[in-house]
């Protein structure tokens, strides 16, 4: 007896995506594995986007289903809908934009099957103009060179998920700005997500993107701008956040407890769970230590460093900052 494939499917969320959305739906007809079905949320357009959708639907070599939201629900809350009404066992979320090539579902596929454990599954995506002129750089790349590990890749067009995943992850905190935030870093902090290497979609930058970060630029990123942008300025606001959300993936994954020892009988939660709690400890401690006074920094510094305080960042580099940030 053969081993049976999961299904897939592909939840889109839409909204006045008529400028690149045919050249997107053209690119799932042209996987080399085709989905089981998308599932189209939109969020209340007023162009020709669901006019689009409408006619793909009508001759799409899978099934398609659109559904409008009234009243408009917000880019996180829209997501979450599309990826709830899918039905597959394995769900991709797609945004309006972009461009995959043929063999990202194949890919894709192929690595859930080989990793029975892993909840999510992040591909790198090539960094293109608004045109689809490719940059020579990639997502990834730049997440990585600029010297954040690959926990730091979390973009939720680059990233599937397993449907049960969706019983740990959903409803999504309303404080969450990002959605792709929370439901694939909850996956890195319990070792439940996978990330290859290997490019399997354009992500096409333009000036009307949701999500807009120096290291998504086709451009590129030089050491200036990273510095200005963020190396030196007040990281205390943005600290704070992070410690909100790891707040709240604490409590989940508490709560959630049993249902996590169900999917991931193997993994040592536990220990998981110390970890992310020692990560928002030492994020606490930073984010005291930078409201000292410049003159009071360095000694509280110097003992947060050598208590390796500074070990899921840039270690001494980090240091360095804290003491000359405002």
């Amino acid at each position: 007896m053969g081993i049976t494939s999961p299904t897939l499917s592909i939840a889109m969320a839409t909204y006045n995506g008529a400028a690149y959305l045919a050249e997107q739906l053209a690119s799932l007809a042209a996987q080399t594995r085709l989905s089981d079905e998308l599932v189209v949320c939109d969020d209340g357009s007023s162009d020709a986007t669901v006019a689009l959708l409408e006619s793909f639907a009508a001759s799409a070599p899978f099934t398609v289903r659109v559904e409008v939201n009234t009243p408009r629900l917000g880019v996180n809350a829209n997501f979450e809908k599309a990826a709830r009404l899918c039905s597959g066992d394995i769900v991709f979320l797609c945004d309006q934009d972009d461009v995959w090539y043929p063999d990202k579902l194949a890919r894709i596929e192929q690595l859930f099957g080989d990793r029975p454990e892993t909840m999510v599954i992040l591909n790198d995506a090539a960094l293109v103009s608004e045109t689809l002129e490719d940059s020579g750089l990639t997502q990834l790349g730049a997440v990585r060179s600029s010297g954040y590990s690959d926990a730091g890749f979390n973009f939720g067009c680059c990233s599937a998920h397993r449907k049960a995943w969706q019983d740990i992850v959903f409803p999504i905190p309303a404080s969450m700005d990002h959605h792709d935030v929370w439901i694939n870093r909850m996956a890195h902090a319990v070792g439940a997500a996978w990330v290859t290497d290997r490019t399997l979609q354009a992500y096409r930058r333009h000036g009307d993107n949701v999500t807009q970060w120096i290291l998504s630029d086709p451009a590129g990123a030089n050491r200036w701008r990273l510095l200005r942008d963020a190396g030196l300025r007040d990281g205390k606001p943005n600290w704070r956040t992070t410690l909100m959300i790891l707040d709240l993936m604490l409590d989940r994954l508490k709560q959630r407890h049993s249902k996590l020892e169900a999917l991931l009988p193997n993994a040592d939660l536990a220990e998981r769970l110390r970890r992310l709690e020692l990560t928002r400890n030492r994020l606490d401690q930073r984010v005291a230590l930078c409201s000292l006074p410049r003159y009071r920094r360095p000694f509280s510094i110097a003992r947060h460093w050598l208590n390796n305080g500074y070990a899921a960042n840039a270690g001494w580099k980090s240091a360095v900052k804290d003491l000359l940030r405002p």
